[in-house]
């Protein structure tokens, strides 16, 4: 057990896992499964990103930059009012905090942004309505802004971005199925996207209960 926070693709035949267990960067091929490399990072690492050859990670304090080698390229520090955040993220050569109000920080200007910012460089934010009702805004990287409602079968509980691409934007939708005892449903939500704005769901898929155990074998 890596105790894995968080992975990324790094090439085609290399994973990068990022774990809390033991505060390093384990890079193992994808094929064999075997390691091929590992470096320590700071303590307690929460989150990490693959951007040009640098892994950035994410500590309480600090984005940490590191090359594949494992050196300490630079440090990179935010207000003490973003401690806890456990998300992070890159576009364009800057670096992002993707924060539970659903909106971001960008750490090289200081500056907030509506909505998490995705690989496709525009924002995404979204609300809840009450009951059975989500909006879904988008602020395209050219200033252009689109918003849609959607609704559900069964009271929203949550919803958050999970990814994008040109034409698609990705959601995690959970309704509740009780909420005494609370109990939810998640769903992975597709959502069109084009030049005119946000078109309609064009897929979804339920994401299955998972079960962990705790096991000394």
């Amino acid at each position: 057990n890596l105790g894995a926070v968080a992975f990324d693709m790094i090439a085609v035949n290399k994973i990068a896992f990022l774990s809390n267990a033991s505060n390093e960067i384990i890079i193992t091929d994808r094929t064999s499964g075997k390691t091929i490399n590992r470096f320590p990072v700071t303590f307690a690492p929460r989150d990490f990103v693959y951007d040009n050859g640098v892994f950035y990670v994410l500590g309480e304090k600090f984005v940490i930059a590191y090359s594949e080698n494992g050196k300490l390229l630079k440090q990179l520090s935010f207000p003490g009012s973003y401690l806890g955040i456990e998300r992070v993220t890159r576009f364009n050569n800057s670096t992002y905090l993707l924060l539970p109000s659903g909106n971001c920080f960008q750490i090289e200007s200081g500056k907030e942004h509506e909505g998490w910012i995705t690989s496709a460089g525009n924002f995404v934010f979204t609300k809840l309505n009450g009951d059975n009702s989500y909006s879904v805004k988008l602020i395209t990287n050219t200033g252009k802004i689109f918003t849609a409602t959607f609704n559900t079968d069964k009271t929203v509980a949550g919803v958050y971005v999970v990814g994008a691409t040109q034409n698609r934007i990705f959601l995690d939708v959970q309704t509740y199925i009780t909420q005494s005892p609370i109990s939810v449903e998640r769903k992975i939500v597709s959502v069109d996207l084009s030049s005119s704005g946000i078109g309609s769901v064009v897929a979804n898929i339920k994401v299955p209960d998972c079960y962990y155990v705790l096991s000394n074998n």
